[in-house]
């Protein structure tokens, strides 16, 4: 099959509409949130709290007047979400369920060292925890007692109790209920899980259609690399095999995205709608450094050409934009990062820097729309009050400076 030849600026719009990311936000309701997470197939969980958590911050670019309530009511009393592993610690559609009962089958024979070591140090209370849960109802790891002399300062220094929960948790032996806080609270799957949902073991074939597809989905085009990169439930050869499969049978198109090196590939009934709709997109966001559309930094530099690092793991004197800077989407086009902290206990929104890319001008529309923009990030992180830090307070911001003076 000859490949379907776009520009990339169609491919890019191609990947926004996937995201919903052009044109307007969902509406204000769970089932709005919950039709964001269907589309995006995972929302990635995350403990940094520089500004909203990740998980609230994806929702929130999308969807209009989020609350964190909607995401709290889908996972505690509807269960149309539920937690695991998907790209990475998320939020994941209940209705898959199946698709990860695959991976959790995986971590019951795990090969390596590393889980060999802390399933021995375990083993002795896995039997035990399940039976309390099983008899007391669903509990946190600190209705566990904590091993003498011990912090709580990452995996290696865990208790042994809260190792037995995760890895119970990753054998797919016990679910996450709900959080209290941050703080996970572990039960039996059967008590989380609707009866109603199919959780039939799926053959390997259907884990594969399952991945390609879901994948190309939320991303609206995906080279193979990325179809491995996102969910990851699948291996390798496996997913190659059944993607030749799906090309062959004409249930995949093939795309050639300008002059890009890599093969694209796409649902068909994802090109048909973008054929027969047209969009001008002048929105503008603000996005979590852990967003789906950005999270796989190399497919963004191939497609949009930004550069990106998240610097909170990063020395201090090797930063080149920041701790925490969120990349400024503009137009369909990067335009640069702001490194912004809420301050919570005075209700504050720093700015501390922003960078914009080489060839953007911060124009009276640009300083404008941007300065709504952090008006709206603002409320949303519970701030009432922006102020720029000595280090940002150069020429370049000035216009955006003035705007948000004449906004407050």
């Amino acid at each position: 099959m000859k490949p379907l030849q776009i520009t990339q600026s169609e491919a890019k719009s191609i990947v926004l509409r996937s995201q919903f990311l052009e044109g307007k936000q969902k509406g204000k309701s769970k089932s709005a949130t919950l039709e964001v997470i269907k589309q995006l197939g995972y929302l990635q969980i995350d403990t940094i709290s520089v500004v909203e958590r990740a998980h609230h911050h994806i929702l929130w670019t999308r969807q209009l007047n989020y609350t964190a309530k909607f995401l709290k009511q889908l996972q505690e009393n509807d269960r149309e979400i539920f937690e695991y592993w998907g790209h990475a610690a998320a939020y994941l559609p209940m209705e898959d369920i199946r698709f990860y009962q695959y991976k959790m089958q995986q971590f019951l024979n795990k090969n390596g060292q590393w889980f060999k070591n802390k399933l021995e140090l375990c083993k002795t209370l896995m039997p035990s925890i399940l039976k309390r849960i099983e008899h007391e109802g669903e509990l946190s790891s600190k209705d566990f007692k904590s091993a003498p002399n011990k912090q709580n300062a990452g995996w290696w220094n865990w208790k042994p109790s809260k190792i037995a929960l995760e890895l119970l948790f990753w054998q797919g032996k016990l679910m996450i209920s709900k959080r209290k806080g941050f703080q996970k609270v572990y039960d039996l799957p059967h008590r989380v899980v609707p009866n109603h949902i199919n959780r039939t073991t799926p053959t390997n074939e259907e884990v594969c259609d399952y991945q390609i597809k879901k994948s190309l989905q939320a991303l609206g085009l995906a080279r193979e690399k990325d179809i491995l990169y996102i969910l990851r439930i699948a291996g390798k050869e496996d997913i190659s095999t059944y993607l030749k499969k799906l090309i062959e049978n004409k249930q995949l198109s093939q795309i050639q995205v300008g002059k890009l090196p890599s093969p694209y590939f796409a649902l068909p009934e994802v090109m048909d709608q973008y054929a027969k709709s047209t969009l001008r997109n002048n929105k503008i966001h603000i996005l979590s450094p852990f967003d789906n559309l950005i999270i796989n930094r190399d497919r963004l530099k191939e497609l949009f050409d930004f550069n990106y690092t998240i610097e909170c793991y990063v020395p201090a004197p090797k930063r080149k934009y920041g701790y925490f800077c969120l990349p400024i989407l503009w137009k369909g086009n990067f335009i640069g990062q702001i490194d912004i902290k809420a301050d919570r206990k005075y209700k504050i929104l720093i700015i501390q820097q922003v960078h914009f890319e080489k060839k953007i001008k911060l124009s009276d529309e640009l300083s404008s729309k941007l300065a709504i923009k952090l008006i709206e990030f603002m409320t949303f992180n519970q701030c009432d009050t922006i102020k720029f830090s000595k280090q940002s307070s150069v020429s370049t911001v000035k216009p955006l400076q003035n705007h948000l003076n004449s906004l407050n």
